[in-house]
């Protein structure tokens, strides 16, 4: 079984993955920004795919952390059902500890970082959808004949002829 030092320094270890996890993800939000501002549909869909593995890598290590930190304060004979952060965190003894504790601070800090970037991501695209959909509402309310209209597949009712001869 792993001492209380060496599941410290794994907390420690996943803790600093997530945090740079969550800087790749800041990475890839900024990204798709500049894809949604410059309307560059290969750029977006990369970038989504780039912040959905980011999400499923840090589901990961946050699974591998929360097992450390249980192990941890199993260790250190801390009830579950009473255990908060500060008691799990001071289980890790002096060395890995404070380690922890700012490490944790920084993640919170990158979180709050990525959630700003989501949410003017979020806006930029309710706007995008606002624009499509006056442009939809502005074509379905024009009376004349367009290729959008209900006739957009009627011949029209005059024939018209092409000639090349002068005298036509």
């Amino acid at each position: 079984m792993p001492s209380r030092t060496e599941l410290g320094k794994a907390l420690l270890e996943c803790l600093q993955d997530i945090a740079a996890l969550l800087e790749q993800g800041r990475s890839a939000a900024i990204e798709e920004q500049r894809a949604l501002v410059a309307n560059d549909a290969e750029a977006l869909v990369r970038t989504c795919k780039a912040q959905e593995e980011v999400l499923r890598r840090i589901a990961e290590r946050d699974q591998v952390a929360a097992d450390a930190a249980s192990r941890l304060s199993e260790l250190a004979g801390i009830n579950s059902d009473t255990a908060d952060t500060e008691s799990v965190v001071s289980s890790a003894g002096p060395l890995y500890a404070e380690l922890i504790a700012d490490e944790m601070d920084r993640i919170g800090t990158l979180a709050r970082a990525l959630q700003e970037e989501h949410e003017i991501n979020r806006q930029l695209l309710e706007n995008g959808l606002e624009i499509v959909a006056c442009c939809l509402r502005t074509l379905a309310s024009d009376p004349g004949p367009s290729s959008y209209s209900k006739d957009a597949g009627v011949a029209e009712t005059q024939p018209f002829v092409l000639s090349l001869d002068r005298r036509a």
